[in-house]
């Protein structure tokens, strides 16, 4: 939900989270880098995710339109499991220009210095597509502009691939 609008940046809350996201800095990035997630790997896994996240509901594409993102440009979409519906599990980063003004945190620390994902922080988009943001991001492009906040992405694609 957009909440303000002040020049580039605009306040967003998701759940828990209220992030400071300065969209067109954010969509300048994703528009000027043109690798899409099969071109840095291209196994079928990924490619199921590139054209299945081109089909999802009108409420995810809203949600990637509204903070600036292109679905199809993640640094990283990992495949977990399909299941016998032929629904895949993916879980997805991205990056985006801005700030995190409040949030539950969707790591714990674990150990000496690790983390764990908890899903329970996640905030629901629509039916399975939780999202979550952090500032610790990772696979950051050189040339991301700061400050950067990482999304993670807990998703249910069909699985579309032959």
């Amino acid at each position: 939900m957009n909440l303000r609008n002040g020049g580039n940046v605009m306040i967003f809350e998701f759940g828990n989270f209220r992030l400071d996201i300065d969209v067109e800095s954010t969509k300048a990035f994703y528009s000027k880098h043109e690798k899409t997630v099969i071109e840095d790997c291209g196994c079928v896994n990924c490619r199921n995710y590139y054209e299945a996240i081109s089909i999802v509901s009108d409420k995810v594409k809203n949600f990637f339109n509204s903070i600036g993102i292109d679905p199809q440009k993640s640094p990283e979409a990992t495949w977990w499991d399909t299941n016998e519906d032929g629904v895949a599990y993916y879980s997805i980063i991205f990056h985006v220009v801005g700030t995190i003004i409040k949030s539950v945190d969707i790591y714990k620390p674990v150990g000496d210095g690790g983390y764990q994902l908890i899903n329970e922080n996640f905030y629901e988009i629509d039916k399975g597509f939780k999202v979550g943001f952090t500032t610790k991001a990772v696979l950051v492009e050189k040339d991301f502009p700061q400050p950067c906040i990482q999304l993670e992405i807990e998703a249910y694609l069909p699985w579309v691939m032959n």
